[in-house]
């Protein structure tokens, strides 16, 4: 796997507000679309499903995260997403592939 690109998510994002007012984590669902978006650009195809992924701890706003991607085989990306603060696994899965944007 190579690192293909980073993120995080700024304070101020609406999903925040939501999750733990007093100490908010960055939702999954948040984090996956910045792993989509990657993808996508990445592989220069669609990413048309979510086959797998788990995410092992929590994420903070403004904390950085690298996303490795592995090869593509049968339209399906393998991800890792590591902290970039101490290289920790963050969270990993696997993506679907489409073969062309509509």
């Amino acid at each position: 796997m190579s690192s293909i690109s980073s993120f995080s998510i700024p304070a101020s994002h609406p999903a925040l507000a939501g999750h733990f007012p007093a100490n908010p984590i960055v939702p999954g669902v948040v984090i996956l679309e910045a792993v989509i978006q990657a993808a996508q650009q990445h592989s220069g195809c669609p990413v048309n499903g979510i086959r797998k992924s788990k995410f092992v701890q929590i994420l903070r706003a403004e904390e950085r995260v690298n996303i490795e991607f592995g090869d593509i085989k049968d339209q399906r990306l393998r991800f890792k997403c590591l902290k970039t603060s101490d290289g920790s696994l963050l969270g990993e899965g696997n993506l679907t592939l489409g073969t062309t944007f509509p």
